[in-house]
């Protein structure tokens, strides 16, 4: 399976393009699964991250900023329970054969082998990824888990055009 990397700067709308990206799949035909993580914004600062999971639409906490949490990374506090909702949706997404898996966001904390490491340590064979990432570390996410082979494409190309190169790119 070939795999997906989207990119864009920091608050430019990757996962906003993740959700219009996933329902034109869905309109094609497609399934779909796996996570996508929106979040709100205080002062023009994104302040809370949740995991809102692409099967069911459910909704978890994932992390606020300066909060008391179960565990700290940066200045965000992160839940586990978030994390075990993403887990359980990437694996049942897995086991449903979903043509697409979302997964929003990597970066820093998963070049670290924090965050989502673990679960990508468990690559789809019937799936292929779309992972969600800052372009400060598209580059090292493709090596850390695609050995430099994920297509990478940039969210200022057309949601239309995206689909087309991941339909066709897929097999």
């Amino acid at each position: 399976m070939n795999h997906f990397i989207l990119t864009g700067m920091r608050h430019e709308g990757k996962t906003s393009y993740g959700f219009e990206l996933n329902n034109m799949l869905i309109n094609k035909g497609y399934k779909t699964g796996g996570f996508l993580s929106p979040g709100e914004f205080k002062n023009g600062e994104r302040d809370t991250f949740y995991i809102q999971t692409i099967s069911s639409n459910k909704k978890e906490l994932l992390a606020k900023k300066n909060e008391s949490g179960d565990f700290n990374f940066g200045t965000y506090a992160f839940y586990n329970k978030a994390f075990q909702t993403a887990y359980n949706e990437y694996y049942d997404s897995i086991k449903k054969y979903a043509d697409f898996i979302f997964i929003d966001e990597t970066g820093k904390w998963e070049l670290s082998h924090g965050g989502f490491y673990n679960m990508l340590q468990i690559m789809p064979v019937k799936s292929s990824l779309i992972l969600l990432c800052r372009t400060d570390f598209e580059k090292d996410i493709n090596l850390l888990f695609f050995n430099n082979k994920a297509e990478i494409i940039n969210i200022h190309t057309s949601i239309l055009e995206s689909a087309e190169i991941i339909i066709n790119k897929r097999a």
